[in-house]
């Protein structure tokens, strides 16, 4: 896991309930602004298919730790690992930097 990451999580981990699935919401958000720049301006066709999917099982798995959360109401011990795997998929779509930083800028 990238510094920056490991960062965010020692963030996420003092956060309450409540604020840890806002953290969530604003990460699918973000993902989903993110995920425009595959798409055709002024059209309906995807330029970069493959990414968009990448996106979308991105904020598949972000949106299913929110699920847990929000209806179990406590955490299940896996942040460490979907962090990790957010600091890799992050990184591959090269939108770790600009997502770290929009999650740092809002207050929580």
């Amino acid at each position: 896991m990238s510094p920056e990451w490991r960062a965010q999580l020692d963030v996420f981990t003092r956060l309450t309930l409540e604020q840890r699935i806002a953290w969530y919401g604003r990460a699918i958000h973000l993902c989903t602004i993110f995920a425009r720049d595959t798409y055709v301006v002024g059209s309906e066709e995807i330029a970069d298919p493959a990414r968009l999917r990448r996106f979308n099982e991105l904020i598949h798995r972000i949106a299913g730790r929110q699920v847990v959360l929000a209806t179990k109401g406590e955490a299940d011990g896996f942040d460490e690992s979907f962090f990790e795997m957010m600091s890799i998929a992050a990184g591959e779509l090269r939108v770790s930097a600009a997502l770290l930083a929009s999650i740092e800028s809002l207050s929580l």
